[in-house]
């Protein structure tokens, strides 16, 4: 569940290790917070519902990340950067290096601020929303869920909006300049001038996307409980 330790750079035996440890110590704190299922059909029901939580509270925590790989990509493809792609070890995939680059400046983020310990606090939390074994009237916010998926994009068309400002002063400009000197090299020179002033501008708005991430990133506790809240 925590993105770090989700990708595939990971060993599966030690993802599965880590998931074993996490129950061992969230055991102690479940006495009477929930029933153990009397038949095995039961004890199914109850894995696989245990299995449909996890994944939801994974999805809420993962969000913020899906979103800034997002604005990494817009912005790569603004400033004409979405060639040099890089292999990426947590997903086995090749991505954009602003993406990979945002990607990974938001995981040391989720460390320093500490949202892995309040991510931890929100699992053990969760078994007093969703007891198991127990089933009552059911559980998701499907109505949260999609709405907190939408702003995925949002978030990360934010993120991307000074690039966007950017190519569209860059491509007006060197319009211009091709039409008053149709004898200049427009594109080679903008496809330059793109990538340059692209960069100088991510250096400039460093504190702006940061302050972006972190407003997402400390909801990101709160929504694991309130996905599985249902109103």
């Amino acid at each position: 569940m925590i993105p770090v330790f989700a990708g595939r750079m990971i060993p599966s035996r030690v993802r599965v290790f880590l998931a074993l440890l996490m129950g061992v110590l969230i055991l102690p704190t479940l006495q009477g917070k929930g029933l153990l299922p009397p038949t095995f059909a039961d004890l199914t029901i109850a894995f696989m519902k245990e299995i449909i939580v996890g994944l939801m509270m994974g999805f809420a925590i993962h969000m913020v990340f899906f979103a800034v790989e997002f604005g990494g990509e817009i912005m790569a493809s603004e400033i004409s950067l979405t060639r040099g792609s890089t292999f990426d070890l947590q997903t086995h995939e090749h991505r954009s290096g602003i993406a990979l680059l945002l990607f990974n400046f938001a995981m040391l983020l989720f460390f320093i601020t500490g949202m892995h310990r309040e991510m931890l606090y929100a699992i053990v939390k969760s078994y007093e929303c969703v007891p198991y074994g127990l089933f009552g009237n059911g559980f998701g916010n499907i109505e949260l869920i999609l709405k907190a998926t939408s702003n995925v994009f949002l978030l990360g068309v934010r993120m991307a909006a000074p690039m966007i400002a950017l190519n569209f002063v860059v491509t007006v400009t060197f319009a211009i300049l091709g039409k008053a000197a149709p004898n200049f090299n427009v594109f080679v020179v903008s496809f330059a001038a793109r990538i340059l002033a692209g960069l100088m501008l991510l250096s400039l708005v460093v504190g702006l996307l940061t302050q972006y991430i972190l407003t997402d990133m400390r909801q990101g506790p709160t929504l694991m409980l309130k996905f599985l809240l249902r109103e």
